[in-house]
């Protein structure tokens, strides 16, 4: 009996290796949503060595030029009636002053309506940007187009533009990530995008708008529980006749924020739930960077306690725990993993 249930586990445990990640609307942002953003140099990375798919991506080592924070809010007032479609704004607080972008999220989409404060104006987007479709899994792919009205800053110049844009999305691969301070992931779903935005743009002095090309290629990584992207990279090249072309690329990894007045445990490898949603039984897996006493605790989103997974000592590396959690009403709950004053957190969903 005993070599049956070994066996049993043994299968359960390769089939949750190998289950697929797929976005549903539990992914999508919501109102107190926080995450912390790092930006690291990356102008040594080009799209052809990205492009091709891969089952593993090493992408530690890179110098950091910036951090700051990003919480999902309510629209603030003063934007309700610019954008009229959105239910939530994800605002940065970055060093020179705050960035929103506004996203209508729903069961089947999260759509961004436009952005404000950027470091390449604003925009509002009449025609709605489908940012994500749900569900989304390996080798789903859609195509949108959008329009609208945005404000563009080019080599010291400024001006006001009607845009119109199409872009393609694709789910290419999953693969485990290695990024800098010793984050790792086993697996992430990444996402392709392929946009080209067309702005007619009005430029003071000259007499006649002129047109500029945008053209970018992001891949977005995501976990199973992640309602960001673990890590975004984006190349864009913008093209203004008689002004030349300006290239960018940007490299964001973020992570989860911890509440505040609470240290962040620091994990070798982040938290990855699986099946989240889930009706019965949890997989929990991380890693720790070294041996600690801690606790692993189902939360409310109200913050009570409902289950305790585990309590112990532990040694540095991967750790994984198995949770029975068939007995919960349906909803959010947070699962906590607690070290003395430190902690990590992460969503779950049950159905």
């Amino acid at each position: 009996m005993k070599k049956i249930l070994s066996a049993c586990f043994i299968v359960f445990t390769v089939h949750l290796a190998n289950a697929q990640i797929t976005l549903t609307s539990a992914n999508n942002y919501e109102i107190g949503d926080k995450f912390t953003s790092r930006e690291y140099d990356g102008s040594a990375l080009t799209v052809g060595e990205i492009n091709t798919p891969a089952t593993s991506r090493d992408f530690s080592g890179l110098t950091e030029n910036s951090s700051y924070t990003n919480e999902v809010v309510a629209v603030p007032s003063g934007d309700v009636a610019t954008y009229p479609n959105a239910n939530l704004a994800l605002k940065a607080v970055k060093a020179t002053k705050d960035e929103y972008q506004y996203y209508e999220a729903t069961t089947n989409d999260l759509i961004n309506w436009g952005y404000k404060n950027t470091d390449i104006g604003n925009a509002v987007n009449t025609d709605g940007y489908k940012y994500l479709t749900y569900p989304f899994s390996l080798n789903s792919t859609f195509t949108d187009n959008f329009s609208g009205t945005a404000t563009l800053s080019f080599s010291g110049f400024s001006g006001s533009s009607t845009r119109t844009a199409t872009v393609t999305s694709i789910a290419d691969e999953e693969a485990s990530l290695v990024l800098n301070n010793g984050v790792t992931y086993e697996k992430a779903l990444r996402i392709k995008n392929v946009a080209t935005i067309t702005d007619v743009v009005t430029i003071f002095p000259l007499p006649t708008p002129v047109t500029a090309t945008t053209n970018i290629t992001s891949f977005t990584w995501y976990t199973q529980t992640a309602k960001f992207p673990v890590l975004t990279i984006i190349f864009s090249e913008t093209n203004i006749p008689g002004f030349g072309t300006q290239s960018q690329v940007l490299f964001i990894q973020n992570a989860v924020e911890p509440a505040t007045g609470i240290a962040s445990l620091e994990l070798s490898k982040q938290i990855t739930l699986f099946p989240n949603p889930s009706n019965s039984q949890i997989n929990l897996t991380y890693g720790l960077k070294e041996a600690t006493q801690l606790k692993v605790n189902v939360n409310s989103i109200d913050g009570k306690l409902v289950k305790t997974l585990y309590e112990g000592r532990q040694t540095a590396g991967d750790q994984q725990i198995f949770g029975d959690v068939s007995n919960l009403q349906k909803g959010m709950y947070y699962v906590e993993i607690i070290a003395g004053e430190r902690r990590q957190i992460s969503k779950l969903v049950i159905e």
